[in-house]
């Protein structure tokens, strides 16, 4: 075995580790990065969701003071954070 061989050994002993490590390293980030993204959409969806209900409400309030009716106002959408 020559000097070439022997170093290509070496370089493929220390290379093999040091890839997987990195691939599981990488691997590992996009998972954490795929929680969060996931995380963050359940966010918006919740806050349209409470923005949908806002403008609804809204909506039947400014009715019922348009029609010119009287208190009590329409009840207080359920789920919907006062």
């Amino acid at each position: 075995m020559g000097v070439a061989d022997w170093v290509a050994s070496i370089g493929t002993v220390i290379a093999v580790p040091l890839v997987t490590w990195l691939v599981a390293r990488s691997s590992r980030r996009a998972t954490s990065e795929q929680l969060t993204i996931a995380d963050l959409r359940g966010r918006v969806e919740r806050l349209e969701d409470q923005t949908r209900m806002q403008s609804d409400y809204i909506f039947d309030l400014r009715g019922h003071i348009a029609d010119g009716k009287k208190a009590p106002p329409p009840p207080w959408p359920e789920g919907l954070i006062r």
